[in-house]
């Protein structure tokens, strides 16, 4: 049941439940005046009734690598661009780890994911993804994370502790 509650120390701690059954949680939030308490439990409650908030718990990596695509990157990139960025997504990231809840991604699914694309990951032949291919995926995945560090959806970047592909140098011919 949604409630404001004067902490302690003098602030005041608005507080709404998210979901349903077993799977509900708690949001909290404290505020210096109780008149800034009301109004964020107030739009948090609209944004539910409405559809607009969305549990972290329920985020997959899939949705939060779209949602950044569309709302972090595309207002800042070339449209060729965006399109590269969306075809890996949906291509490689999202068949392959995409149903993954976000806050359950560990590193080890990122190693076992890259793996796989090393090995298995071409769609027009039996082979493997390049190097470079690989590296530009983990890039696209290590943003993503970053930013949802950022937005606090996750606590640590996951990408972070793998090392980043490395696609071999091409020598110059003199």
């Amino acid at each position: 049941m949604p409630h404001i509650e004067k902490t302690t120390n003098g602030k005041y701690k608005a507080v709404i439940e998210v979901g349903a059954g077993t799977r509900r949680k708690r949001r909290t939030k404290t505020f210096e005046r109780k008149k800034d308490a009301k109004s964020w439990q107030a739009n948090m409650l609209v944004d539910q009734e409405k559809g607009r908030y969305v549990s972290s718990a329920s985020l997959t990596v899939g949705d939060h690598m779209l949602d950044w695509l569309d709302n972090e990157k595309k207002p800042h990139i070339a449209t060729t661009t965006y399109d590269n960025y969306k075809n890996r997504i949906e291509t490689y990231i999202i068949p392959e780890i995409g149903y993954i809840p976000l806050q359950e991604l560990e590193s080890f699914h990122i190693s076992r994911f890259l793996g796989y694309l090393r090995k298995n990951g071409s769609v027009r032949n039996d082979g493997g993804l390049s190097e470079n291919t690989l590296k530009k995926i983990y890039v696209l995945l290590n943003s993503a994370m970053e930013k949802a560090v950022q937005w606090r959806l996750i606590k640590y970047n996951p990408v972070a502790a793998i090392e980043s592909p490395q696609p071999k140098r091409k020598k110059l011919s003199q």
